[in-house]
Parts: C-alpha cells; sequence; structure tokens
C-alpha cells in the first residue's frame, strides 16, 4: 500500500540514502531538486501524492525561459526521482514521465583566445589555494571541472617519468563521466602546480583532496570565486 501521507522532503531523503550515494554527483542532484534554488523546494512539506503534471511542468518551462538547459536538467532529475518513487511503490505513476524537454539547447563552441587564457592564469595567480591553481590546472590538462575539482591525492604520481619531469592522473572509471578509466599525462608544468598546491600552507595537509578549503570534502563555491577571477582580470586591463 501506497505511504499516503509521505512528504516530498522524507521520499527524497529516502531518494538520497538508498539511490543518490551511489552516484558521482548525489549531493549535486539532491540539491538540485530540494536544495536553496531546487524545483522543488516550496513543495518539500507536500504530501508526495499531490505532486501534479501542471505545477510541475508550469515551473520547469519558466526556468527554461531563462536557461534552456537548466530547466532540461531540473526535469530530468525530477524525472528519475519519480520514477524511482514509482519502483519503490511510493507512488503509482511518474505525473511527468511523458514530458519532454522544454528547451533547446545549443552546443558551446566558444574557446578563449591565447591573450585570454594568459589573463585568466595572471588573474588566478592572485586568488591563491584552492581556486588559483585549479583554474590554472584546468588550462594545462584537458579535463572537466569537477574531475580536477575533486582529485584526490592517491590517484596521481608525480614522478612517472623523473627524466622528463611528467607525472600521470590515473582515474577510475568511476569518476570519469563514459564510465571509462583514465590515464591523463601531465606535463612537468601541471606537475609543478601540483606539487606548489600540495605544498600550499592553506591546504589541510592530512586531507586526501589537492583541492580542499575544508580537508573533509573537495572544493566548492566556484561562483564566488568565478566573481574574483573577473574582479582581477578587468583590474588588470
Amino acid at each position: 500500500e501506497l505511504e499516503k501521507r509521505l512528504t516530498v522532503r522524507e521520499a527524497l531523503d529516502k531518494y538520497e540514502r538508498l539511490k543518490l550515494v551511489q552516484l558521482r554527483k548525489g549531493g549535486e542532484r539532491r540539491r538540485s531538486l530540494d536544495g536553496k534554488k531546487g524545483i522543488l523546494a516550496d513543495l518539500a512539506n507536500r504530501e508526495l501524492v499531490s505532486l501534479t503534471r501542471g505545477e510541475l511542468t508550469t515551473r520547469i518551462r519558466a526556468l527554461a525561459e531563462q536557461s534552456p538547459t537548466a530547466g532540461n536538467r531540473k526535469l530530468a532529475h525530477v524525472k528519475a526521482f519519480l520514477n524511482w518513487c514509482v519502483n519503490e511503490e511510493l507512488i503509482e505513476t511518474n505525473v511527468i514521465d511523458k514530458v519532454k524537454r522544454p528547451g533547446r539547447e545549443v552546443p558551446r563552441t566558444r574557446c578563449h583566445s591565447l591573450a585570454e587564457l594568459a589573463e585568466i592564469w595572471s588573474a588566478a595567480g592572485r586568488l591563491g589555494y584552492p581556486f588559483g591553481p585549479l583554474i590554472q590546472l584546468l588550462i594545462v590538462i584537458p579535463m572537466r571541472r569537477e574531475e580536477v575539482a575533486s582529485l584526490p591525492v592517491h590517484e596521481f604520481e608525480l614522478e612517472w617519468n623523473s627524466e622528463t619531469g611528467e607525472g600521470i592522473w590515473s582515474i577510475p572509471s568511476l569518476r570519469v563521466k563514459n564510465d571509462r578509466a583514465l590515464n591523463v599525462p601531465l606535463s612537468p608544468l601541471a606537475v609543478r602546480i601540483i606539487r606548489s598546491a600540495l605544498a600550499d600552507p592553506e591546504r589541510p595537509s592530512e586531507s586526501p583532496f589537492l583541492f580542499t578549503t575544508t580537508g573533509i570534502t573537495s572544493v566548492s563555491g566556484f561562483r564566488k570565486a568565478k566573481d574574483r577571477l573577473d574582479r582581477y582580470i578587468q583590474e588588470a586591463r
């Protein structure tokens, strides 16, 4: 029998405990659902079975008008949550199962020029640990932001090639978007950036992560760091 009085938040707590903890970006998904700007934040105390197709699609489409990508992502996250609820017999049907993506996403083709990269590199040097070296490392190795930001110390070997000064970063499949393990070559410049970050006095020495502020979790707070970076670039100009 369905748990008629289960609230959205109670269902999300179960979803996080039984499903999201298994996902690489489970915390991010939870925040997108009922975090500060979550699509279900103001519905968290409602009974789960009371959610309607109309109210959910209205708010997702409104979000998509501002950001098609954000609207599409939120829809996917809500669908996944409600499908899980159906499988767990918390609700009988997913009311938005047939709703199509509201936004048309345009692939991003913008690339920074060498002059712009030089500006970013210089401004990143003013940020200090952890965001300064993190941004510089993103410039010199072709990896996604989240993969670099959550880089565990045990995954890289800095003296892989002592003759050339190169290192290697071995990423298990669990941390890669396409679920395929990678061996990423680290240039001598990348190795120098990593060594500098490891030795930075602001970094908690016992942390398993290269970039962290708490010592327990990988770094977060990119929005504020980006604002500071933009300000330093404008000041330099």
